[in-house]
């Protein structure tokens, strides 16, 4: 079925349903400056880190999200679509910065793997790395559900090596001639909310959905914690233009529930607008899972 004329409202789904990963920057520390990334066009290096206790409160927060039961997910779908498991609850060490430059990463992967074998086993454990470090903390790589060695310029061993070195993980070429010559050999590029030039990314203006228009599903699925708590609208809003709360004040279901200023941009999305700042000059593309579970959320009844 396709999308009505009728203003909708996020209020029409349930949100628990849809979210299915808490993305955490650890650190504004990088050792790199990839041409696709907005710290090679002027987004500063700061020893800004996150604390312990601040990362202890997220997985405690986590915990408060019950995945026993996802609703929103519909046998009448093959679940081979999707990318991610639904009865899991992704954290995802990811963010602006290079998660194992944090002085205490081992640390938090191992109090995250501690509670994904106790109290949290719907937990599903994810590392996006440039491998500076990987050395470093590869037996506890291994022991995570999904890790991502991404090979750059900088990086001092080369894709096939990497392969063979570290056969536990999944690695990623992601040099700069590699990725804008063929997206398919890496990832799709996009302008990181327009933090990137044009000429260093590798798709063009994101022209919208047929079905849904300019539709996103990052606010929808995932929240984001910056190192000092606040919550931020996703992982591409690099300039962290909105004031949202911090996880130290407002719990995490609370504000993924009734923050009104992420519901005001719930509200555009799903109505196929991009007016507010970052997604009015962001090329994100929708997530073809999302997609097919807003359909059935919407219209199945």
């Amino acid at each position: 079925m396709y999308k009505s004329n009728t203003e909708l409202h996020p209020d029409m789904i349930k949100m628990d349903d849809f979210i299915w990963c808490v993305e955490v920057h650890l650190t504004e520390l990088c050792n790199m400056k990839c041409s696709f990334c907005p710290r090679a066009h002027g987004y500063p290096n700061l020893n800004q880190n996150m604390s312990l206790e601040t990362f202890d409160l997220i997985l405690d927060e986590m915990a408060t999200f019950d995945f026993s039961k996802r609703n929103g997910w519909s046998d009448s779908n093959d679940k081979n679509l999707y990318s991610e498991k639904p009865d899991k609850f992704r954290l995802h060490f990811a963010g602006r910065g290079e998660p194992s430059l944090h002085p205490d990463f081992g640390k938090m992967l191992e109090k995250a793997i501690h509670r994904r074998n106790t109290d949290m086993p719907h937990l599903w454990i994810k590392v996006s790395t440039n491998g500076s470090r990987i050395d470093k903390y590869y037996d506890l790589y291994k022991q995570l559900d999904d890790v991502n060695f991404s090979i750059y310029d900088e990086s001092k061993i080369s894709f096939h090596e990497a392969k063979l070195r570290y056969p536990d993980i999944r690695i990623s070429d992601r040099k700069t001639k590699t990725i804008m010559t063929d997206s398919k050999a890496g990832r799709a590029l996009n302008n990181r909310g327009g933090s990137v030039p044009d000429e260093n990314i590798n798709r063009p203006d994101y022209k919208g959905h047929k079905q849904w228009g300019k539709i996103c599903h990052k606010p929808f699925n995932m929240v984001y914690v910056n190192w000092d708590g606040d919550y931020v609208l996703c992982c591409n809003d690099w300039s962290k233009e909105n004031n949202f709360s911090n996880i130290h004040n407002v719990p995490m279901k609370e504000f993924w529930n009734t923050d009104e200023g992420l519901k005001e941009y719930r509200t555009e999305l799903i109505n196929g607008r991009r007016t507010k700042s970052p997604c009015s000059t962001c090329y994100k593309r929708p997530d073809v899972a999302f997609i097919m579970q807003l359909n059935e959320a919407v219209y199945a009844a």
